[in-house]
């Protein structure tokens, strides 16, 4: 078997009415399908076979389809600001062995090179959502800091790496200091005012 070039992932939206939704890669077996419910706030769920959805074939290389939602299931029909995304899922590993042999098994050999080929398909999907440094940046290695409560990730005064950056602090120091030029300036604006008053009457 050949394995055509695909993203091994689709996403729908929701009109109310649709329960099929067409995946167009191979899955042999029900656990490599991945399938999601994205809410209207964004929240992202991992739906269960056989409550949630059901799978109508596995073996086509062609893909096949899930119906959505099942009678039982908590979900409603889904709507136009929800998503349901189907993708494949596989185990990083490689169960077959190839012992020093005469008798090399080529469809066994075939089947591994498929399915080193479907991971690369799920790990260039990975890769192309995930944040990249452009070719040419002196920066070759992005750690995040560890998280901390009510902070942005910021580059770095030289930007060579990512730092905590604590937001609420630098809008209350902001706040302080408007706060205290504007002060300043009535404070200022009102001197000068009884300066000007007083040079007035003295005359």
């Amino acid at each position: 078997m050949t394995v055509s070039k695909i993203n091994p992932v689709n996403n729908y939206t929701g009109d109310s009415s649709t329960t099929r939704f067409d995946f167009d890669f191979l899955i042999e077996n029900e656990k490599e399908l991945l399938v999601q419910h994205t809410d209207s706030k964004g929240v992202q769920t991992t739906l269960t076979l056989d409550k949630d959805y059901s799978i109508d074939e596995v073996g086509n290389k062609n893909g096949s389809y899930i119906t959505f939602p099942l009678k039982d299931s908590e979900y409603k029909l889904l709507a136009e600001d929800e998503i349901i995304s189907l993708s494949l899922e596989l185990d990083i590993e490689q169960d077959k062995e190839y012992a020093n042999s005469s008798k090399l098994s080529l469809i066994t050999l075939e089947w591994s090179l498929d399915y080193l080929t479907r991971i690369c398909q799920i790990t260039k999907r990975q890769m192309e959502r995930a944040a990249k440094i452009p070719e040419g940046s002196k920066v070759v290695d992005v750690t995040f800091p560890y998280p901390e409560a009510n902070n942005v990730i910021q580059w770095d005064e030289k930007g060579e790496k990512l730092i905590n950056y604590n937001i609420d602090e630098k809008i209350q120091n902001f706040t302080q200091n408007t706060e205290l030029n504007i002060s300043n300036f009535k404070n200022d604006i009102n001197n000068k005012f009884e300066k000007l008053t007083s040079d007035t009457n003295q005359s």
